[in-house]
C-alpha cells in the first residue's frame, strides 16, 4: 500500500528552470510520463480486492451458527433481522464504490478523479450512520465475524482517504492545476480582447455619430446661407413687427378703456346688449376687432347718457373723466382704430400663410431632432465604452500567475525571463 501510494509522488528533481512559453509544453509531457490513469486502475484493483475479501466475510458472517443455543427466539428474530441487514447495506455499498470506480478508470483529470472519489466518502459517511445500530447487535452475537467485516470496510475508508490527500498533493495533480491555471488566463486574455475589440467598435461608432451630427449641422447652415432662407427671415421679422405693433395697440385700447370697467359693468346690468358690454370689458381689443362699429358707437352713446342722467352712480371726478374718454371714443376714432386692426389682422394672417408654405422651418426643425437623438446616442456609446474600460481594468491575471509560481515552486521549477 504504501509503495502504490509512493508511486503518485516522484522523487524530486534539481531546480529546473524552464521560460514561460516552455511552461505547457513540458507539464503535458510530464503528465504523459505520469500517467494517473494507471495509477487509478491500480487502486481500483485493490479496491475490487478488498470488496471481494469483505464478501467472503460477509458470507461468513451469513453461515455463522449461535454458539449458544438458548436464545429466546424473538432475540434470534432481531439478530436475523439485522445480520440481513448489516450484510445487505454492506454489499450494496461494496458494489456503489467499484460501479464508481469502473466508471471513473478513463478519467485523467485529477480534479474530477477526486470530486468522485469524494462521493465515494460521503457514501461511507452515508453506509456507516446506517450500520451502527445493526453492527452493535451482531457484535453481542457474532463479534468476530462483524468484527472482521468491519475491519474490510475501514480498510476501503483508510484507502479511499489515503489516495484522495495524496492524490491532492501529487506532482500530477500540481501539473493537472497549473494547467487549468493556464487555460484560466487565456479565458481572460480572450475575455479583455473581445472587450478591447468592443470598445473599438464603440469607438468607431462614436466617431461616426459624431460625423453624421456634423453634417447635419452644415445642412442646417447652408439652409440658413441659402437666399430662401433670407427671404423667409425677411418675413419672419415683417411678421414679428407686425404682431408687436397688434400687442402696442392692443396695449393702448386696454389703457384707453380701462377706467371705463366701473362704468361699463353697472351699464351691463341694464344694457339691451350685455354680451357685447361684457366683451368691452373683459378683452377691449377683441372687441374693437368683431364688434361693428354701428354698434360700439351705440354701446358707447348709451353708455354717455347713462352717466350723464346719473342713472349710474359714479364720483363726480370719475363720472368727469369717464365723460371726456367716452367724447374721445367717436364714430371717427372708432373707424380709425378697428380699420387699423383689420389691416393688421390681414397683414399677420397673409405673413403667417406665405411662412407656412416655406418647408425650411420645418426643415431646420427635422434636422435638429434628428441632432438632438444622434446626440443621445452619443451619450449612451460614451457611457458604453466607460463601462467596457471599466471591464478591461478589472480582468488582471496577477493572481493566476501566482498561485502558479506558487504551484511550480512545490515542485521546484522556477520560471525565467524569455
Amino acid at each position: 500500500m504504501i509503495k502504490f501510494l509512493a508511486r503518485l509522488f516522484g522523487a524530486k528533481e534539481e531546480l529546473k528552470q524552464l521560460k514561460k512559453s516552455e511552461l505547457e509544453s513540458y507539464i503535458k509531457k510530464q503528465l504523459d510520463n505520469n500517467n494517473i490513469n494507471s495509477l487509478l486502475k491500480e487502486f481500483s484493483g485493490r479496491i475490487d480486492e478488498i470488496s471481494e475479501t469483505i464478501k467472503e466475510r460477509c458470507d461468513e458472517l451469513e453461515k455463522a451458527e449461535l454458539q449458544n443455543k438458548n436464545i429466546p427466539p424473538r432475540a434470534i428474530t432481531i439478530m436475523e433481522g439485522n445480520r440481513n441487514a448489516y450484510i445487505h447495506k454492506t454489499m450494496h455499498f461494496t458494489g456503489k464504490i467499484r460501479e464508481i470506480l469502473s466508471e471513473i478508470q478513463t478519467l485523467a483529470d485529477s480534479d474530477i478523479i477526486i470530486d468522485n472519489i469524494s462521493k465515494i466518502s460521503e457514501m461511507l459517511d452515508e453506509y456507516n450512520k446506517t450500520t451502527q445500530k445493526p453492527y452493535y447487535i451482531l457484535q453481542e452475537f457474532f463479534a468476530n465475524e462483524s468484527h472482521k467485516v468491519a475491519l474490510g470496510i475501514k480498510e476501503i475508508s483508510d484507502l479511499i482517504q489515503q489516495f484522495r490527500e495524496n492524490l491532492k498533493q501529487s506532482d500530477a495533480h500540481k501539473f493537472q492545476e497549473i494547467l487549468s491555471l493556464l487555460n484560466k488566463i487565456r479565458n481572460r486574455e480572450q475575455r479583455r480582447k473581445e472587450l478591447e475589440n468592443q470598445k473599438k467598435e464603440l469607438e468607431k461608432n462614436l466617431n461616426e455619430e459624431e460625423k453624421n451630427i456634423l453634417i447635419l449641422k452644415h445642412e442646417i447652415k447652408k439652409i440658413k446661407e441659402s437666399s430662401e432662407f433670407n427671404e423667409l427671415a425677411k418675413l419672419n421679422d415683417k411678421l414679428k413687427i407686425e404682431k408687436d405693433e397688434q400687442n402696442r395697440l392692443s396695449d393702448e385700447i386696454y389703457y384707453k378703456l380701462a377706467p371705463l370697467s366701473r362704468a361699463l359693468r353697472k351699464y351691463a346690468k341694464i344694457s339691451f346688449d350685455e354680451k357685447s358690454v361684457e366683451i368691452i370689458i373683459f378683452d377691449p381689443f377683441k372687441a374693437m376687432a368683431e364688434i361693428e362699429t354701428a354698434k360700439l358707437n351705440e354701446i358707447f352713446l348709451r353708455l354717455t347718457k347713462n352717466i350723464k342722467e346719473r342713472k349710474i352712480g359714479l364720483k363726480d371726478n370719475v363720472q368727469k373723466k369717464n365723460l371726456l374718454i367716452l367724447n374721445e371714443l367717436n364714430p371717427g376714432f372708432l373707424r380709425d382704430m378697428q380699420t387699423k386692426i383689420k389691416i393688421q389682422m390681414e397683414n399677420i394672417k397673409n405673413l403667417s400663410i406665405e411662412i407656412g408654405k416655406n418647408t425650411l422651418w420645418s426643415k431646420i426643425e427635422e434636422l435638429n431632432k434628428e441632432i438632438e437623438k444622434k446626440q443621445q446616442h452619443l451619450s449612451n456609446i460614451s457611457r458604453e465604452i466607460l463601462n467596457t474600460e471599466h471591464e478591461i481594468s478589472k480582468i488582471t491575471t496577477d493572481d493566476v500567475d501566482k498561485k502558479i509560481i506558487d504551484i511550480l515552486k512545490s515542485l521546484n521549477i522556477e520560471l525565467v525571463e524569455e
